[in-house]
């Protein structure tokens, strides 16, 4: 059986990380949202979506939303 290894992404730098806080705060009140249903959770999606586009956009590093969720949580 194989073994599955996920390649690491390189850190994001000081300036990356307080780039992602300010697109967090601006979509804070959909990201942060307690509610669990499904049209929550489709905005919730959709907001991490535009933070990916934003970061993307002014970063050196590209992410996808799924990385800069984990990068929010750690």
């Amino acid at each position: 059986m194989a073994e599955v290894v996920k390649a690491r992404l390189s850190n994001l730098s000081a300036a990356d990380k307080e780039y992602l806080v300010e697109l967090v705060m601006k979509y804070k009140t959909v990201v942060e949202n307690k509610k669990t249903d499904s049209v929550s959770g489709q905005q919730k999606e959709a907001a991490w979506k535009k933070i990916e586009l934003e970061f993307n956009a002014n970063s050196l590093t590209a992410r996808n939303y799924q990385q800069l969720k984990q990068v929010r949580s750690a």
